[in-house]
């Protein structure tokens, strides 16, 4: 982790916000997985309002995604559906699988399984599939504001 902040940190010095937003949505996973949520979801916070300049990109798959397994892992699995039903139709509208948006961050990639798997287990298939179709009709803006207490 300190050499993600490191390497964060330097893209902020050089002003390269593309290179800050890939490294911050890596870090924010890192964190996720480390079990230290509100400090990814400050950081996703962040990430999400620094990427908005860059239009629809493999961003916004990766921001949603992010916030579905924060909103999971705080015990939101209703926002957590509705983020990575939203995650999985920019990728359809993109034509990229979710698994390979997610190939810049592997840990993020690495994450969804577990995240679709606590879903279920929380949610029971059919809520699960109501959620994450209720997530595909909402543009990722709106889709972010759903799950805006991260």
């Amino acid at each position: 982790m300190v050499i993600y902040r490191r390497v964060l940190a330097a893209f902020e010095r050089l002003g390269d916000s593309f290179e800050w937003v890939r490294t911050a949505i890596n870090l924010a996973a890192v964190l996720v997985q480390d079990g230290q949520v509100a400090e990814a979801a400050s950081l996703a916070d962040q990430v999400a309002a620094e990427a908005q300049s860059f239009g629809v990109t493999t961003f916004e798959i990766e921001i949603l995604t992010l916030g579905a397994t924060i909103s999971s892992r705080r015990g939101q699995p209703q926002a957590a559906a509705r983020l990575l039903g939203a995650a999985t139709k920019v990728g359809r509208d993109l034509s990229l699988p979710l698994e390979q948006a997610l190939a810049d961050c592997p840990i993020l990639q690495a994450e969804v399984p577990r995240c679709v798997d606590h879903l279920r287990e929380q949610l029971g298939n059919q809520e699960l599939e109501v959620e994450l179709s209720q997530g595909a009709s909402l543009s990722p803006a709106e889709a972010l504001r759903s799950g805006a207490d991260l």
